[in-house]
């Protein structure tokens, strides 16, 4: 039950059918409105709760990703980001693994929210180590998925 609508008259069955069904769909109405004003006040909180954790969730998604240059003797990379929304865009690292090699990471975590944006960073560490071990991108990737599943 959302609420009650009540109509009165002093007589009995004072209200005619026609009247009767007016005032049926009023309650509906008055009924559904009531239903989307605290739906909409669920969204508004729900949106300043973001909101207010914003600062938190860019630091925490810019603190993994490196410098926005990195340089390793004849390799160059510059990277910039603007994230659409408070948790958003793409992760990414590079890194030395060997005076011959550099290890370059993307990863997409937009749209996830906090908890996956909070396993990539946690991934990284593993991730550097397991690229240190292997010339297999494709090697390294399947280590961690079942480092990560365990």
């Amino acid at each position: 039950m959302i609420g009650v609508f009540n109509a009165q008259h002093p007589d009995v069955d004072a209200f005619p059918e026609s009247r009767r069904k007016v005032l049926e769909a009023l309650g509906a109405h008055l009924a559904t409105a009531i239903e989307n004003a605290r739906l909409f006040q669920h969204e508004r909180l729900a949106k300043q709760q973001l909101e207010e954790s914003t600062p938190m969730r860019i630091g925490c998604r810019w603190s993994c990703c490196p410098e926005s240059r990195f340089v390793q003797t004849d390799f160059l990379s510059e990277a910039s980001g603007l994230p659409m929304r408070a948790v958003g865009g793409d992760w990414y690292d590079c890194f030395v693994l060997d005076e011959h090699r550099v290890g370059v990471v993307l990863g997409d975590v937009s749209g996830k929210g906090m908890p996956a944006a909070l396993l990539m960073a946690s991934s990284r560490s593993t991730l550097r180590q397991q690229a240190k071990i292997s010339n297999s991108s494709a090697e390294v990737l399947n280590r961690l998925k079942r480092y990560s599943a365990a």
